[in-house]
C-alpha cells in the first residue's frame, strides 16, 4: 500500500512504526472507500500501526470532514475564553467570520 502526503512518499509495511509530524504528533490519514468492509479493515490497519485514521464513503464526505477538522483547529487557535467566538456555523451554508460586538 502506498500513501503520499505533502512532499514525501511512505510505503506502509508490517514492521513500520507510526510516522510522526514535525511536532511529534502521529500523522492523520483519511480513508475514502465506499465498501464498508474494506474501509473498516484499512482504518483498523492504520490505527494498529499508530496512525490517526478516519473514514469517508465518498470524496464529498471526505472534504466535509477535512473542512470541519480544520475549522475546529482554527477555532482553538483564535477563540479566547470569555469572548464571543469569531467563527460561527451557519446551518446549511457553512461558516462565517463575525468580529465580536
Amino acid at each position: 500500500m502506498k500513501w503520499a502526503r505533502d512532499r514525501y512518499r511512505h510505503n506502509v509495511a508490517a514492521d513500520d512504526c507510526a510516522p510522526m509530524a514535525s511536532d511529534g504528533r502521529p500523522l492523520r490519514v483519511m480513508v475514502v472507500e465506499d465498501e464498508p468492509g474494506i474501509a473498516e479493515a484499512l482504518v483498523a490497519a492504520f490505527r494498529f500501526r499508530g496512525w490517526l485514521a478516519d473514514h469517508a464513503g465518498t470524496a464529498a464526505h471526505a472534504a466535509e470532514v477535512v473542512v470541519e477538522l480544520y475549522v475546529s483547529y482554527l477555532r482553538k487557535k483564535i477563540d479566547t475564553d470569555g469572548v464571543e467566538p469569531l467563527i460561527h456555523t451557519v446551518r446549511g451554508a457553512g461558516y462565517v467570520l463575525r468580529p465580536p460586538v
